[in-house]
């Protein structure tokens, strides 16, 4: 039933669900590490309303039949059955992974503010000061019968689909996020979440940027590294970069903006047997270059012998090998 209420995103649990043609733009774009930024209408003025940095994103489908995320988060893209206007057809038991192609985000507890307490007015300063990765909102805009729409009309109708923004932009926000947020204490307007809640998203660093960066500065990695090769071709695939440190080791290094599937390890495995031939009379390190991940990346890695190395905000590099 077409806006039939539900609470989504939740600011509490710091889930955020979504369909159709928004689904596939967070699919392709939003990973754990990304930040998320809501906004929505208060009294005929668009203001920033909550923030999440995302820690893992699920396909809908897989939550809901994933007894853990069902038992910990009460978002109703995971719990449909509670929401029988919303979601009417909804069957547990018999539903099928082709008929839905809805996908949730969650928010880090630890690094989202989630909700903000004092919202962000989003007005026209604010817009102008944000990149948009060069797609900025345009103002003064004239509707159909030549009148000229308000800064938050703008705003609302410029930003109905989801914006990306770049890491200043993140920065940007967050510092004036805390900026409000030290000036005024114990204020707490009243807010509610809305269907009407829009987005814009940060897509992080790109793996390219992560190379470009390595590349240029291979000594962050480790003290005395220097450029081999980079996109070399072997039989198995293409490695991101090979290095070499001052021992005289090849460092194999493979490359995952964000946080890795698990998938990483079997590629870097793949690429072992090749770079040990091409370098025969030198020992390979295996690495992997990430934002962070999970615990089970972590042991497998551990386990077959893969150093990580790992990159903050500012780009400083803390190495597990």
């Amino acid at each position: 039933m077409a806006g039939f209420y539900h609470p989504d995103p939740d600011f509490d649990e710091l889930t955020y669900g979504e369909s159709g043609r928004f689904s596939n733009m967070i699919r392709k774009n939003v990973k754990p590490g990304s930040h998320i930024f809501f906004h929505t209408t208060i009294g005929g003025q668009r203001y920033i309303t909550g923030h999440f940095f995302v820690s893992e994103v699920v396909e809908g489908f897989d939550a809901r039949h994933d007894d853990n995320i069902r038992k910990g988060f009460r978002n109703p893209h995971i719990h449909p059955e509670e929401y029988p206007g919303w979601w009417p057809d909804y069957d547990h038991e018999n539903e099928r992974e082709e008929d839905r192609d809805d996908i949730i985000v969650f928010g880090d507890p630890k690094k989202s503010l989630g909700k903000l307490a004092i919202p962000l007015p989003f007005d026209r300063d604010l817009a102008e000061r944000l990149e948009f990765e060069g797609k900025r909102i345009e103002f003064d805009i004239r509707d159909k019968r030549g009148r000229t729409l308000s800064d938050s009309e703008c705003i609302t109708s410029c930003t109905r689909t989801p914006r990306y923004i770049t890491r200043r932009d993140v920065r940007y926000l967050l510092s004036e996020i805390a900026s409000i947020h030290g000036e005024v204490e114990e204020t707490k307007p009243e807010v509610e979440s809305s269907n009407g809640e829009s987005l814009i998203m940060d897509s992080d660093y790109s793996e390219r940027e992560l190379e470009e960066l390595i590349f240029r500065f291979p000594e962050v990695l480790e003290k005395g590294s220097r450029i081999v090769s980079r996109q070399e071709r072997l039989p198995s695939g293409r490695v991101d970069l090979l290095l070499e440190n001052d021992r005289g080791e090849i460092i194999l290094l493979e490359i995952k903006a964000g946080f890795p599937r698990d998938s990483v390890i079997a590629q870097v495995l793949s690429y072992k047997n090749d770079v040990e031939k091409r370098y025969p009379a030198r020992k390979v390190k295996l690495a992997i270059l990430c934002q962070d991940c999970s615990q089970r990346v972590r042991n497998a890695a551990k386990n077959a012998g893969i150093g990580i190395y790992t990159y903050g905000t500012l780009f400083q590099i803390s190495r597990e090998l």
